[in-house]
């Protein structure tokens, strides 16, 4: 729609500039030092017209020139994503069909290569399920700490890799190291489902029943 507004409007305007100097006979004047130009009204307007286009295609082919490596970075910036949303994916998948090998494998490389902390934290949680079921606990425990220490001081992030490694712990039967990861998240106000229930699991495991309560 833009495009057929400034279209008319262009061509609106070339006709009543064609009209008007159509009917303007006069001349132009040029004096410098000893040079002394005269020209016609109308061609000394279009010269202006023909300079001012010209200028304005200079600038937009420099702004293009000079914009090609910020629009490279964004290309590649695009195709990283792009890479990462597909090797995460695929690290899932083999994850969920308990090809556990090949998704730490995946899940490995792409924390290695994403910029992103988040899917840095994802990739190192899901690698660390996988060595986690493969029985490797000492590549596990050194993915979980690598995935929290991608997660920095992002809450949402910090409490993802408490809950997953607390899980994590609790399947092997360490309630205690559960715990340890559980309540930080309690004493800060936490009170998902999941943390609850993972708290419950620690507490029986220990025979802590003061602890549970129905």
């Amino acid at each position: 729609m833009r495009t057929w507004f400034w279209t008319l409007l262009l061509t609106t305007l070339a006709v009543v500039l064609a009209v008007a100097l159509r009917e303007n006979t006069g001349q132009v004047l040029i004096l410098l030092n000893n040079w002394r130009i005269q020209v016609s009204f109308a061609f000394a307007v279009l010269v202006l017209v023909a300079s001012f286009i010209s200028l304005y295609v200079l600038l937009r082919v420099l702004a293009w020139f000079t914009g090609i490596p910020e629009r490279v970075r964004a290309w590649h910036g695009r195709r990283q994503v792009r890479r990462d949303h597909e090797l995460l994916e695929q690290g899932w998948t083999e994850l969920l069909e308990g090809r556990y090998s090949n998704a730490e494998k995946d899940l490995t490389k792409l924390l290695d290569q994403t910029r992103s902390a988040n899917r840095q934290v994802l990739a190192g949680l899901s690698a660390a399920r996988a060595a986690h079921a493969l029985g490797e606990y000492v590549r596990r425990d050194n993915l979980l700490a690598l995935a929290k220490d991608r997660a920095g001081q992002d809450t949402g992030l910090s409490e993802a890799v408490a809950t997953a490694a607390a899980d994590l712990y609790l399947d092997q039967g360490l309630a205690q190291q559960a715990l340890d990861e559980l309540l930080p998240l309690q004493q800060a106000g936490a009170r998902h489902v999941h943390t609850l229930r993972l708290l419950l699991r620690a507490y029986r495991q220990l025979g802590r029943s003061d602890q549970v309560f129905v």
